[in-house]
């Protein structure tokens, strides 16, 4: 792991703790600090900063303000959530704002540095920005499966750029989720997989089938790399509803074992 610059983003006391132990650790070369969320974004806009951790509640800007002015800004920051909240909507806003990990304070700096290493696994420095399914280690808490396949699948949605303003997004949740949990639910997506988000939306299932379509068509237009670099399969043209849907299906469904 090769980390240039780390930005931590917290209060005064404790941001100076975790430098220090960071710092002991050899973690990175430079680590920048500051309590307040405007300085984040300043630093970020005009610093080559490879992680940024920090907590929600910082002056002026939040947490979660930081990670998607980066996102708007198309920065490859990566960034980690250290909070006392412990709200299941709050982590969920979090991770799908664009955190690769959302962690309780206090946390051992063991842990952090766990998931800083799974951010940066094994990659060479050119490779730092490839999508990737981000994960989350909450420490005293226990989520259940299905949350926590759906947290996987809204991340992965996002990865490949499907904005979550789009009709489309939350059918292909509900589309990945079913055929993670039943592999054999593409076989079968005309005439069971989407009448049942139909059913679960309350629509029918042609507005599912074309919304699904767009969302794909509008991530395609955007970005087919990203698509292609996450699903390790290489198109000539734009996946199917039922490829698309079955490719991250079968990546979730991989990387659950991995961390089972």
């Amino acid at each position: 792991m090769d980390l240039n610059k780390i930005l931590l983003v917290d209060n005064k006391n404790d941001t100076s703790n975790l430098k220090t132990q960071l710092t002991n650790e050899k973690i990175c070369k430079d680590i920048i600090t500051t309590d307040n969320g405007t300085e984040a974004i300043e630093l970020l806009a005009n610093k080559d900063i490879d992680l940024v951790i920090t907590n929600l509640t910082v002056k002026n800007v939040d947490g979660i303000g930081i990670i998607e002015k980066a996102k708007a800004l198309e920065l490859n920051t990566k960034f980690i959530v250290l909070s006392p909240l412990n709200n299941d909507n709050i982590i969920q806003d979090s991770l799908s704002a664009g955190a690769s990990y959302y962690l309780l304070k206090p946390c051992e700096v063991e842990i952090l540095i766990q998931r800083i290493n799974d951010v940066f696994k094994n990659r060479e420095p050119s490779k730092l920005n490839e999508p990737d399914l981000s994960y989350f280690y909450i420490k005293n808490m226990n989520i259940d499966t299905e949350y926590n396949l759906e947290v996987m699948v809204t991340n992965a949605i996002h990865m490949v750029g499907i904005q979550h303003n789009l009709v489309g997004f939350q059918y292909l949740k509900e589309a990945i989720i079913l055929a993670t949990k039943n592999k054999d639910a593409v076989n079968t997506i005309t005439k069971e997989l989407y009448p049942d988000i139909a059913t679960i939306h309350k629509t029918s299932p042609s507005r599912v089938e074309r919304a699904i379509r767009h969302a794909i068509e509008n991530a395609w237009r955007r970005s087919p790399q990203a698509i292609m670099d996450f699903t390790k399969t290489t198109f000539e043209d734009k996946p199917t509803n039922s490829e698309f849907i079955a490719l991250m299906a079968d990546k979730i469904r991989l990387e659950l074992k991995q961390i089972a």
